[in-house]
């Protein structure tokens, strides 16, 4: 995964504002998604970006987005990542309201989830955020898992109870 200069990101609107970053539409070499972190001001959020980062740059599974490239420049330290085309299992709840989901399509969905947790712990990673805002769906009904900001490598059957 490639080092990414700055001037070489192509900034657009807002997709996403989440505890400590935003994430925009962008362009480098191709669409993506560029979670620009703010307030990186002290040793320990310096730390979590660089976890995070590490955290990420070897995952390689289809439901898991993309890592594309990494910008260490301040104060525009980023993550360059896979643009999706989809959206939020929340929103999609949300707008269905009280309308039945199809029992083949949601437990299509389940399935893949249930793979990229496999994955991500025979990993050793434990993403310790999963909630339905942080899992896209594509407009093809693939998932797509996002957010590794609080992941951890470590054991997964070590994690006793939820934050």
């Amino acid at each position: 995964r490639d080092e990414v200069e700055a001037d070489h990101l192509e900034q657009g609107d807002v997709l996403g504002v989440g505890a400590f970053a935003e994430v925009f539409r962008g362009w480098w070499r191709r669409p993506v998604a560029i979670k620009k972190f703010r307030n990186l001001t002290t040793q320990n959020k310096l730390d979590a970006f660089a976890r995070e980062v590490r955290i990420h740059r070897p995952l390689d599974h289809p439901g898991i987005v993309r890592l594309y490239g990494v910008c260490t420049d301040l104060p525009d330290m980023s993550m360059v990542l896979e643009q999706v085309s989809g959206t939020s299992f929340h929103r999609l709840c949300h707008e269905r309201g009280d309308a039945p989901w199809d029992a083949d399509e949601m437990l299509g969905l389940w399935l893949q989830l249930a793979d990229v947790m496999d994955y991500l712990h025979a990993q050793g990673v434990v993403h310790r955020d999963l909630k339905p805002s942080n899992v896209l769906v594509t407009e093809e009904g693939l998932v797509k898992l996002i957010d590794l900001g609080l992941a951890f490598v470590g054991d997964p059957s070590r994690i006793h109870k939820a934050s």
